[in-house]
C-alpha cells in the first residue's frame, strides 16, 4: 500500500507540468493554425525545435440515412457490428423510460482506487496491506 501511495504521490506531482506542456503543445498548434492543413511546419526556439505535421484527415458522415440504408442492403450483421455509438447519445435521443427495453446497468466495471496519507495510525489499530477476504 505504501509504495502505491509514494509513486501516487508522485504522479500527482507531476500533473501540474504535464497540464503546462499540454498547454504550450496546443498554443503552438493554435498559432500555425491558419497555414495550410498539410503543411509541415519547423519552429524553433533559442534552445529547442520543433516539426509540426500536417493535420490528419477527417472523415464525417454527411448522410446518415443513406448510409444506415446501404449498410443494411449489403449486411444487417455486418453494420451493427461496425455501429458503434456513446451511450450518452442514447440517453440524449430516447427517453429514460424507454432504456429498459434494450439496455442493461450494472455494477460490472472497474473499481475506483483513492490512495492518500493516513493523518496518524490509532495505537492497537493494525495496518494490513490488503482487505481480508469475508
Amino acid at each position: 500500500m505504501d509504495s502505491l501511495y509514494l509513486h501516487h504521490s508522485r504522479v500527482e506531482a507531476f500533473k501540474p507540468v504535464l497540464a503546462a506542456e499540454k498547454a504550450l503543445e496546443a498554443e503552438l498548434v493554435r498559432r500555425c493554425d491558419e497555414l495550410p492543413a498539410d503543411a509541415i511546419i519547423p519552429v524553433g526556439g533559442q534552445i529547442a525545435q520543433a516539426t509540426l505535421g500536417p493535420k490528419s484527415n477527417k472523415r464525417t458522415v454527411t448522410a446518415p440515412a443513406k448510409l444506415f440504408r446501404l449498410m443494411k442492403k449489403y449486411s444487417e450483421d455486418a453494420f451493427q457490428g461496425i455501429c458503434s455509438f456513446a451511450l450518452a447519445d442514447v440517453d440524449r435521443f430516447i427517453p429514460a423510460d424507454e432504456h429498459k427495453h434494450f439496455l442493461s446497468e450494472a455494477r460490472s466495471g472497474k473499481r475506483s482506487v483513492e490512495v492518500f496519507a493516513r493523518p496518524s495510525v490509532e495505537k492497537g489499530v493494525e495496518a494490513t496491506e490488503f482487505p481480508k477476504a469475508a
